[in-house]
């Protein structure tokens, strides 16, 4: 006697949700297109800050020196040693502390489009061959109607377009 979970089946409920992806294809965009604004939209409350300042303190002088011993170890632009010019300071981007909850929104809008786009992938993958047949279709009956063409014999074995085309007509 068969237990209770191997008679689920799993592969229809996987089919139910591909077709469902793949039907709603277009709006699941629609969703991944506005989702990216509203995280481009938030991203415009974030601020940069410069660590170190330019003010001529004793401070300034510890951050010099940090970044003066960190030249040639690699970690750079690439310009060399570059002693003559002013090296960038640090940099922090931050959000203001009255928009707090931004960042927990930004995590929750990144997951949330990562998560749809990953669906369109899969939307896209199994909507991918049936308009290829859609689109073949519509040019065989085109061909059909137009130029009065009729496949009447059977396809020879190394006419894939044939063989196509007669796959197309059955379905």
């Amino acid at each position: 006697e068969k237990s209770a979970v191997s008679q689920i089946n799993l592969s229809g409920y996987g089919q139910r949700a591909v077709s469902f992806l793949a039907r709603n294809f277009y709006n699941l965009k629609y969703v991944a297109l506005v989702l990216a604004f509203c995280i481009n939209f938030m991203l415009l409350f974030y601020q940069v800050s410069t660590l170190g300042g330019d003010d001529e303190g004793s401070g300034s002088k510890e951050v010099i020196d940090m970044t003066e011993s960190g030249e040639g170890s690699g970690s750079g632009s690439g310009e060399g040693g570059g002693s003559s010019e002013e090296e960038d300071p640090l940099e922090q981007v931050h959000v203001n502390e009255d928009f707090y909850y931004i960042e927990h929104v930004m995590r929750l809008a990144a997951f949330l489009h990562s998560l749809v786009s990953f669906s369109m992938l899969i939307a896209y993958y199994h909507l991918k061959i049936p308009l290829a047949i859609f689109k073949r279709e519509k040019e065989i009956a085109r061909r059909l109607e137009f130029d009065g063409l009729y496949i009447a014999e059977q396809p020879e074995d190394d006419d894939l377009n044939s063989h196509w085309d007669k796959l197309v007509i059955s379905a």
